[in-house]
């Protein structure tokens, strides 16, 4: 039963680490296929490359629209779940290395 604990407490752990590095990645597939289920043009939900010049231009000012409102609440939102995951993962660790 041990053992079994530990091995729990390390898959929450490693659950919830990839959860909140990932948010960003899984946030805009949820969205896409949010957008793909309603037929809805899904050119707004992509994430902006990096390397392309024309997409990233530090020197215009970046409003925010409604859809970058929520892609960044769907974020945070994806980020605390993972927390939870982690946290529930550091107490099963304490409890089973005690």
């Amino acid at each position: 039963m041990e053992v079994f604990v530990k091995i729990l407490a390390f898959l929450l752990l490693a659950a919830g680490a990839f959860i909140v590095y990932g948010a960003k990645l899984i946030a805009f597939r949820m969205m896409k296929s949010a957008t793909n289920i309603d037929n809805k043009n899904n050119k707004d939900f992509n994430p902006p490359d990096e390397n392309n010049p024309e997409a990233v231009n530090e020197d215009e000012e970046h409003t925010f629209t409604e859809n970058d409102y929520k892609t960044e609440k769907q974020i945070v939102n994806i980020k605390i779940t993972g927390m939870f995951f982690i946290i529930a993962g550091v107490i099963l660790v304490l409890f089973a290395f005690r």
